[in-house]
């Protein structure tokens, strides 16, 4: 590891850290954590230049979690389920500045998955039959990074539920 910072733990011991994984400063760059996969120590939970999933071909992550303006505001967070969530931005086929940040969780199992991502339509009637269809147009980046039993405040709880601010 050329970088290790922002560590984050939960109550049950597991972390999730912020690093570079290699000599490349960009690529290299990943959030870590514990467990990954079901093998010990520490494994990428989502890199720098990876396929960013729910997305179309080609389109990776360019920077995760951190904020862009200011690398050292940390946006990710670990719950005591040991899900993990990050905001992202995006490069690649068809993103512009209109489809270039998100919000990504990663199970206890490691799987990923996009929460929300900007460009992406919604639907905010919860009747099946009714539709009340918008479009994100802008996400806001984590408040707060914690692992929810350390006192801070979180954004990302313990049921998996994300707060945020988002345009319509």
């Amino acid at each position: 590891f050329q970088i290790l910072s922002n560590p984050l733990i939960n109550a049950q011991g597991r972390t999730v850290i912020y690093g570079a994984v290699s000599d490349d400063t960009q690529g290299g760059r990943a959030i870590l954590a514990e467990g990954r996969g079901g093998t010990p120590g520490l494994g990428i939970v989502a890199q720098v230049g990876q396929q960013a999933p729910g997305t179309d071909d080609g389109v990776v992550f360019q920077s995760l979690g951190t904020h862009v303006a200011s690398p050292n505001f940390q946006n990710f967070s670990i719950n005591s389920q040991g899900q993990i969530v990050f905001y992202a931005s995006l490069s690649g086929t068809g993103v512009d500045a209109t489809t270039d940040h998100g919000f990504w969780v990663a199970d206890a199992d490691g799987n990923l998955i996009l929460l929300a991502r900007e460009g992406q339509v919604i639907d905010l009637d919860d009747d099946p039959i009714t539709e009340d269809l918008w479009t994100i147009s802008s996400l806001a980046s984590m408040y707060y990074s914690s692992g929810n039993q350390d006192g801070r405040g979180s954004a990302f709880n313990d049921h998996g539920q994300l707060t945020t601010t988002a345009s319509l």
